[in-house]
Parts: structure tokens; sequence; C-alpha cells
């Protein structure tokens, strides 16, 4: 069985036991998404009442060229339930046609930003931008690098819905804090995020 499988079936195993149901993130290859026996996937990710929402991210760095080889797994993930994120967007070669043509349920800022707008830069009219850009699209908008409670204020303020970063973290576990918790009213925490393969 190929290595990338047999990491994806153990982190989907530790996203079981450490985070039960809701919606839990995977980071995996562009090519481990084409590739993989689709009936493999389904068997590991498909939605079924009561059982865990997964979430297969893939990194926008490793989508060069046409993203529509993509796009037959695309239409399965989505008949199967399974959502599919763009990460590092807004880093290096990013480019609109792969979130027009994949349709992701969820665009993911690189960290970069975050920490950029944090530090008072002026990205917030970049940043209304994509917010317009993904509702367009019809998908969710999320922040990674979200570190301090002003970072979460600021982005909140902006209409930011999804956020990740250090502010939920607790001993480097992927569980929200006691700051966290309460902050989850505020910004949906999507801070669930097991990753396939080293990042």
């Amino acid at each position: 069985m190929p290595v990338d499988l047999l990491c994806l079936e153990a982190c989907v195993r530790e996203a079981r036991r450490w985070l039960g149901a809701g919606r839990n993130h995977l980071a995996v290859h562009s090519t481990t998404l084409r590739g993989a026996p689709f009936s493999r996937l389904a068997a590991l990710l498909a939605a079924r009442p009561g059982a865990p929402r997964y979430c297969l991210v893939i990194s926008e760095q490793e989508l060069a060229g046409d993203p529509s080889v993509l796009l037959e797994r695309r239409r399965s993930l989505r008949a199967a339930g399974i959502l599919l994120a763009i990460g590092d967007v807004g880093y290096g070669r990013s480019s609109l046609e792969n979130l027009i043509v994949l349709e992701p349920d969820l665009v993911e800022l690189e960290p970069g930003f975050a920490l950029r707008f944090a530090r008072g830069s002026d990205r917030t009219r970049s940043l209304r931008r994509m917010l317009s850009l993904v509702a367009a699209l019809g998908c969710d908008l999320m922040v990674d690098g979200v570190e301090t409670r002003a970072d979460l204020a600021a982005l909140c303020a902006l209409g930011v819905t999804c956020g990740q970063g250090r502010l939920w973290e607790r001993r480097g576990a992927l569980v929200p804090s006691r700051e966290g918790s309460d902050a989850r009213r505020d910004l949906r925490l999507v801070s669930n995020a097991a990753p396939a393969h080293p990042r």
C-alpha cells in the first residue's frame, strides 16, 4: 500500500481519537488526492450520520499547472460529502484559476498574512477583497496565524468567521485553551488540523 495512504489512515484514526465529531482537517498532497483509489478515500472519509466530517487540505503551492486535472476527483469528493480546502493562498504563485475551477469549500490564507495584518501593515483592504472573493465563490475564508485576542478582535470586526492559530493551543496539543474556548463564541475554531504529511 502506498505510504501516503498509510499516513492518511493513521491521521484519520488519530483525529477520531483526539477530536471526535465535528469538522476535522487533514493536509494531503495533491498527488495523493489525485492518485489514491477513490474507494479507499470514500471508505475513510465519506460523510456519515454521527461521524466526523472531513476536509482535505491541499496547498495551493502544489497546484502548478492545470487545476482541471483534479476536477473529476473534486466532484467525487463533493458527492461523498468530503470537503476540500485550498491552503497557503496569498503566498508565492497564488492563482485565481485554482479557486474558480476547484470551487473549494474553504480558502485558507497563508499564516504570514495574519501576522502582517496584526502588526499594523495595511492589509485591511486586501482582506476585505479576499472576503468578497470567497463570498462570490460560495466558500468560507479561514485566516491562519491567529495568535492573540487582538488578532481575533480585528479579524472578527472584518467579518472573518474561521481561524486557527496559537490562540487555541495548549501545551502544543490541538485543543482549545481556556482563552480559546471563550473566543470560540466569536470565531469558529478550525485548529483541529491533523497533517497527513510533514509540513
